[in-house]
């Protein structure tokens, strides 16, 4: 459990899990919702490596990922006579990771974050590129692509990479839908055309597969 959850010293998590582990999820989310603090100490120590994990896998940094999930705690405990879960307690948690994430994004200049997130899939399909190309040449010339596109699209391409839709994307920006589908459009014809600016030569399928790659979710 890591310190950075911040609730540690305040519960007895190994007396929680003892009196609540033969509690229904039903049971769990009743408790939780009277403000039970073994119930809440089992969510606590039951999902916080999960979203943890799930924390970093979006923000590529473990600080950050620790203060979006003691946040997601600290929220659920204030809240917690107002919950209304009408999914299973875990899909509950990462549905509020995902949106504070996406809060965060919203507000945030993810140039760094993009750039990495491009090296990384570079990284990913370099075996792919190895025979039709230079890889470090094709960084290149997708970081400048990437490096002159607008905050929104930027943003559009980092949360495309993981778990979330158009339309997720498009409430945390506070965009119409059509407009980021449209962005996302762009971004790819953007990406298209400075690959091929630098290496006319370059066959349709492997563009594509380029494309997909740094698209993908």
């Amino acid at each position: 459990m890591p310190a950075a959850i911040g609730v540690a010293p305040l519960f007895n998590f190994a007396r929680a899990m003892e009196i609540v582990k033969n509690w229904s999820s039903e049971q769990v989310i009743d408790e939780l919702s009277a403000g039970n603090r073994h119930a809440f100490a089992f969510v606590v120590r039951t999902y916080s490596r999960q979203l943890l994990q799930s924390a970093f896998r979006y923000t590529k940094d473990q600080c950050q990922a620790e203060d979006l999930v003691q946040d997601i705690f600290m929220d659920l405990w204030e809240r917690r006579g107002k919950l209304r879960i009408t999914t299973s307690l875990n899909a509950y948690l990462n549905s509020m990771l995902k949106h504070r994430f996406l809060r965060l994004v919203a507000r945030s200049n993810l140039h760094e974050q993009a750039m990495a997130h491009l090296l990384q899939r570079i990284d990913q399909m370099e075996n792919v590129i190895l025979d039709a190309m230079d890889a470090s040449d094709l960084q290149q010339t997708l970081s400048a692509a990437v490096d002159r596109l607008p905050e929104n699209m930027r943003k559009i391409f980092y949360l495309r990479s993981e778990d979330f839709t158009l339309r997720e994307i498009a409430q945390a920006l506070g965009l119409a839908e059509q407009t980021v589908k449209s962005y996302h459009s762009e971004l790819n014809r953007r990406i298209r055309e400075a690959v091929l600016a630098r290496h006319p030569d370059i066959s349709h399928s492997l563009l594509a597969l380029i494309v997909a790659r740094l698209m993908e979710n």
